[in-house]
C-alpha cells in the first residue's frame, strides 16, 4: 500500500520519535478511509461540479508529472496527482466528488492502469467507459522509447529522485551509474505489457493522445501540445511554465556506466532498436 501522505510529509516526519508509527498499516488504513468519506459526502450531496473534467491516463515516467504542472498554469484548470494510489470503496464516486469540490472551471487527475487493476481491483475498460459517459475526457499520454521509459524508472528508483526543479539538484544526481541488466530488461517487458493494456483499454474510446517526445520534450512542444488539450477542454490558452528540469540526458552513455553491457543484452532478446530511437 502506498505511503497515504505527499512524499514531502513523509521526508518531514522521517526524523521525529514515533514517526514509525505514522506508516504502520493500520494507522494508514485508518486515515485514508477518514479522508475519503468527506468526498464521498460532497458527491452525494449533488449540485455543481467542475464544468469540465478530465482524467490523465498512463504509466508512470511518461511525463505525466509534467503534463499536470503544464496544465496547472491555466487560472481555469486544476489537476490533482494520482487519486487512486490507495484503496478506495467507490473510485468514481470519489473522483466525482473531488471534482466538484473543485474551485475551478476544468477539474482533472492522474491515475495507472494497473492502480485501476491491481488496486481498486476494477475492470480498466468499464471504468474508463463510465468515466467517459460521466463527462471525463481522456487524455492519454506515453512515452514511446520503451527502453527511455524503462531506464527512467529504474534511474530515478537507483537515484532516489524523480524531479529536478534546479540546477543544483541536476549536478547532485547526474552521475553515470551502473543498470543491473536483468532489471532494465524486465521492466522494458512489464511496460510493454501495460501498453498493449491501455490499447485495449481505449480501443474505441475518444481520447486525446499526448506523446511525451512529440509534445513534452521541449518548451517549443509543450507550448503547441498545451494548446491544443486547452482547446479540447474548453478553456482559453495561456503561456505555461514549469520548473520542472530533465534529469537524464540525450545520450545514454552519458548516464549509464555500463552501457556496452546493456547494449548487448538489448540485441540479444530484439530490444535493441530502441538504443538508436
Amino acid at each position: 500500500m502506498a505511503y497515504p501522505f505527499p512524499r514531502q510529509f513523509k521526508d518531514k516526519v522521517a526524523g521525529i520519535p514515533g514517526s514509525e508509527y505514522l506508516r504502520s498499516e493500520r494507522v494508514k488504513n485508518v486515515a485514508m478511509k477518514s479522508l475519503q468519506y468527506p468526498v464521498y459526502t460532497r458527491s452525494l450531496l449533488g449540485g455543481e461540479s467542475a464544468k469540465r473534467k478530465f482524467i490523465i491516463f498512463g504509466q508512470g515516467r511518461t511525463g505525466s508529472t509534467l503534463l499536470v504542472d503544464l496544465l496547472n498554469s491555466s487560472p481555469d484548470v486544476y489537476c490533482d496527482d494520482e487519486l487512486f494510489f490507495y484503496k478506495l470503496r467507490w473510485p468514481a464516486r470519489y473522483a466525482d466528488g473531488k471534482s466538484r469540490l473543485c474551485k475551478a472551471p476544468v477539474y482533472g487527475f492522474k491515475a495507472k492502469i494497473y492502480q485501476l487493476s491491481e488496486t481498486q481491483e476494477a475492470d480498466p475498460r468499464q471504468f474508463m467507459r463510465r468515466l467517459h459517459r460521466n463527462g471525463w475526457t481522456i487524455i492519454h499520454i506515453e512515452r514511446e522509447n520503451l527502453l527511455r521509459h524503462s531506464l527512467s524508472a529504474v534511474l530515478a528508483e537507483q537515484r532516489q529522485m524523480y524531479q529536478a526543479t534546479t540546477d543544483i539538484d541536476l549536478r547532485a544526481k547526474r552521475e553515470k551509474e551502473y543498470v543491473p541488466v536483468e532489471l532494465v530488461v524486465h521492466e522494458m517487458q512489464q511496460r510493454e505489457k501495460f501498453r498493449r493494456q491501455e490499447a485495449a483499454v481505449l480501443q474505441d474510446l475518444p481520447h486525446l493522445h499526448v506523446s511525451y517526445e512529440a509534445d513534452l520534450a521541449d518548451a517549443a512542444k509543450q507550448q503547441r501540445s498545451l494548446n491544443r488539450i486547452f482547446e479540447a477542454l474548453g478553456v482559453p490558452p495561456v503561456e505555461v511554465h514549469t520548473n520542472l528540469r530533465r534529469i537524464n540526458r540525450t545520450t545514454l552513455r552519458h548516464d549509464v556506466a555500463n552501457y556496452d553491457e546493456l547494449a548487448e543484452a538489448l540485441d540479444s532478446v530484439g530490444y535493441g532498436r530502441y538504443l538508436y530511437a
